[in-house]
């Protein structure tokens, strides 16, 4: 089966890191990974989900590490572009194997180097918000 990609593309403001925060707290069976911009927003994503959301931390090996860590162990984990743009063919297979639902904040730059291509549409954030609503939280 082929992957399923999900664009939420609209003005800032509108709601798509509330929708992303319901989805999570909606899908809490799935491996979560939201990378966004800037560090502060991964505290937000970590109080406001009812998921125990990690954020890579460096312990003595960098942040890149215990990323890898975290992947392996399939925890839901909130980090920066910054360095999901330094993963290794390690963590990036490890994503593959957790199944992991990927949200990207901000920008679709980050994931250039993986050959990725989209498709927006403006009613994106409409849709999903419409199929969010209809399901019991």
């Amino acid at each position: 089966m082929g992957e399923k990609i999900t664009v939420v593309d609209s003005v800032m403001g509108s709601g798509k890191t509330s929708w992303a925060i319901d989805y999570m707290n909606a899908h809490y069976d799935e491996n979560i990974l939201y990378i966004t911009p800037y560090l502060g927003e991964t505290e937000r994503i970590k109080e406001r989900t009812i998921k125990d959301i990690k954020c890579p931390r460096n312990l003595g090996e960098g942040k890149l590490g215990n990323i890898l860590e975290l992947l392996r162990s399939q925890e839901d984990i909130a980090s920066t572009h910054a360095l999901f743009l330094k993963l290794t063919e390690e963590c990036k297979e490890a994503i593959k194997e957790g199944h992991y639902t990927l949200f990207l904040d901000e920008t679709i730059a980050a994931v250039e180097p993986y050959g990725c291509k989209f498709l927006f549409s403006a009613l994106a954030l409409e849709r999903a918000s419409s199929s969010l609503s209809s399901m019991a939280l």
